[in-house]
């Protein structure tokens, strides 16, 4: 007697391959770009994500790029982790899960780049004779670093006084 029957073969689903990315290292203010890929077997659509990455730098699609802030170095080094993820489940009625996905890892290291500090303009400063003349600086450092004023060629007989950022004569 002969037997009929159904053989269903199924596709298996392959993890996409992530490339390696080498370690980096930038400067505050630096605008680095890098181009991440990844291939998958399977032909299914490749979704990227990433943590870890340093303030101002932003995955898009499959490009790491943005502008280091004066004051990344603070968190460095960096522990970046990539994950390349096919969005296909693995066999019916399966979910996404961790046999769809593979990550790669870098440092990314941002060394620290000494800013001069502004100061705002207090403006021509005038009076009479024997009145007093009263104003206040405000000065920034994108570093953080503490700021500490002084003034130079103040008018004869005038005295420098300080008082925080007031400066009187």
């Amino acid at each position: 007697d002969a037997v009929t029957f159904i053989w269903t073969i199924e596709s298996s689903d392959t993890q996409p391959v992530l490339s390696a990315i080498a370690d980096q290292l930038d400067a505050e203010g630096d605008a680095p770009e890098l181009s991440i890929s990844a291939i998958d077997e399977d032909g299914d659509n490749i979704a990227y994500s990433a943590t870890g990455l340093p303030p101002g730098v932003i995955l898009s699609g499959t490009t790491i790029a943005g502008t280091l802030p004066y004051d990344a170095a603070v968190g460095s080094p960096y522990s970046v982790k990539i994950t390349a993820t096919d969005n296909t489940p693995s066999g019916p009625g399966a979910t996404v899960g961790p046999d769809d996905s593979t990550s790669v890892y870098f440092t990314w290291t941002v060394d620290n780049v000494d800013t001069s500090p502004s100061i705002a303009s207090p403006g021509d400063q005038s009076g009479t004779e024997s009145d007093a003349v009263n104003f206040t600086l405000s000065g920034n450092d994108v570093d953080a670093d503490a700021v500490s004023y002084s003034a130079t060629n103040l008018p004869d007989r005038s005295e420098e006084r300080r008082v925080g950022k007031e400066c009187r004569s």
